[in-house]
């Protein structure tokens, strides 16, 4: 599984994890067979009744989808910060766009340290910089009776594709609806071996 999750927040018909499955689908699990019925009817996809990577009782869908199509209600339902962790994992944040109010690929550049993400990236590489947590809360477009969804995630691609979303909230739109999407890239070591990782997308619909 990859590192990237959802929990559940707010309602509790809503499934209690979103993950992104090694082949690069997206993977649900719930303690309520309820919810996995109602996420398998909604998306499609295999019910198993047990996740075998835990002690208590819980229900897996393997929906075997790629793409997702989302809607996010208001700015609240983004959050985007650059986050400096220190050696015992204490943060200190370099940039939040709730607090400048400003388009998400600009905010590292105006209220963080003077670079753009490309700089920020290199200097995090380097054990010397901020890496971005983003939050982004929404319901499911085809079955918003499930709930609020929050997916957390740490993606530079994803951190780079934000600023159209935000500028449209900051137009006065109240909702929008977008496609969150997984996507497949790779890269060749210097060893030559071929490694494929799956990164999150967020696309205005």
């Amino acid at each position: 599984m990859a590192t990237y999750r959802c929990v559940k927040s707010g309602l509790p018909v809503a499934a209690e994890q979103i993950s992104v499955m090694a082949e690069g689908g997206w993977c649900f699990i719930t303690g309520s067979r309820e919810s996995a019925v109602a996420v398998a009817s909604a998306l499609g996809g295999r019910l198993d009744e047990a996740d075998p990577r835990g002690s208590s009782p819980a229900s897996m869908v393997r929906t075997g989808a790629h793409s997702l199509s989302i809607t996010m209600h208001g700015a609240e339902s983004i959050s985007f910060r650059m986050v400096h962790r220190g050696v015992r994992g204490s943060g200190k944040v370099r940039a939040d766009h709730r607090n400048c109010h400003r388009p998400a690929a600009l905010e590292v550049k105006q209220c963080g340290r003077g670079t753009g993400l490309a700089e920020q990236r290199s200097a995090a590489r380097s054990g010397h910089g901020a890496k971005p947590e983003i939050k982004i809360a929404f319901r499911l477009t085809e079955a918003p009776s499930l709930g609020v969804f929050e997916f957390a995630t740490s993606s530079w691609t994803l951190a780079g594709m934000l600023e159209p979303v935000l500028r449209a909230f900051s137009g006065g739109r109240a909702s929008l609806r977008c496609e969150l999407r997984i996507e497949s890239r790779g890269f060749e070591t210097s060893d030559g071996v071929q490694v494929t990782y799956h990164e999150p997308v967020l696309v205005l619909g």
